[in-house]
């Protein structure tokens, strides 16, 4: 079983309004509001990276804590280098114990459910007793100014500090689902010679609207009370989502101040309403890059 102890963020230093990037995208900023539903977005300076900004997340907590962690995995589609990963990143520049175990995951929207369902099971093992997950994202990097992209994204890294707790969460249920012939829809590649993120809005959107509602439909348990924190991918999946939902539900969401962190909006999202956490089922769910989602069912 598992206890989320902490959580803490580090956003990207350049703070960007709708009216900021209207001439940019060719949208008024009130229709970047009303079809995004975001407000404001955080933008990675040129100094600031997916690594710098996961350190700077972690340098928030206490040493002491940070001494007792057996486990760091990172999550980020958006490394500066290919390799090593940003959790032996943040292992070396913290000079943390040469026992603990670093994993990075490449994985998108997802990212933080896949790191929290691996915790899970290696916690399991005996092997490990205590997880720091970096989730850490600079998507601006690699956009031009379409506006499927510009408009949505966020720069920033959540952290969180996992322990293995007899009188945690258990993953009561799970679910996932990966769609064949979806693989250019979400891609980090090379386009005419220079590495860009591409998104295919329209047919991101319809996995989302197709996928995460009857995923969640078959995990559910119409008797119980459930507290939902899921990707922030904006408003048109999320106000879908509460519209589809049963009432049982209760749909936690910030994109519209913090727009969409890709695989740090869940972390963040619990971050702020960490209270949440003592009350009724937890579901996680991350969908997005792949196209894939997942999603847990955590009970106490």
């Amino acid at each position: 079983m598992i206890r989320i102890e902490s959580i803490y963020s580090s956003l990207g230093s350049l703070s960007e309004t709708n009216a900021d990037i209207a001439e940019i995208v060719g949208w008024s900023a009130d229709d970047i509001l009303k079809k995004t539903g975001i407000k404001k977005r955080f933008i990675s300076s040129n100094d600031e990276t997916s690594e710098s900004l996961g350190l700077n997340a972690t340098r928030k907590i206490h040493k002491d804590v940070l001494s007792n962690c057996d486990l760091i995995i990172s999550v980020s589609n958006t490394q500066s280098n290919d390799f090593p990963t940003i959790a032996h990143f943040v292992h070396s520049e913290l000079g943390l114990s040469h026992r603990v175990k670093c994993i990075g995951i490449n994985a998108g929207c997802t990212g933080f459910v896949d790191a929290v369902e691996l915790v899970y099971s290696l916690f399991s093992s005996d092997f490990y007793k205590q997880a720091l997950i970096i989730n850490s994202d600079t998507y601006s990097k690699y956009i031009n100014n379409d506006r499927s992209t510009r408009t949505l994204f966020s720069d920033g890294s959540s952290v969180s500090i996992i322990v293995k707790d007899p009188n945690g969460f258990k993953i009561e249920k799970k679910i996932s689902s990966s769609a064949s012939g979806t693989y250019e829809n979400l891609i980090k590649k090379e386009f005419d010679g220079e590495r860009l993120i591409k998104m295919n809005g329209p047919k991101v959107l319809q996995f989302a609207m197709s996928t995460v509602k009857k995923d969640l439909m078959q995990i559910i348990n119409k008797h119980d009370e459930y507290t939902l924190f899921p990707h922030q991918a904006g408003k048109i999946v999320l106000d879908a989502l509460e519209r589809n939902l049963p009432k049982n539900i209760k749909i936690f969401n910030n994109y519209e101040s913090y727009g969409n962190l890709v695989s740090a909006s869940i972390p963040n999202l619990i971050r702020e309403n960490f209270k949440e956490l003592n009350k009724n089922k937890i579901i996680l769910s991350g969908f997005g890059v792949g196209l894939s989602h997942n999603a847990l069912i955590l009970q106490k």
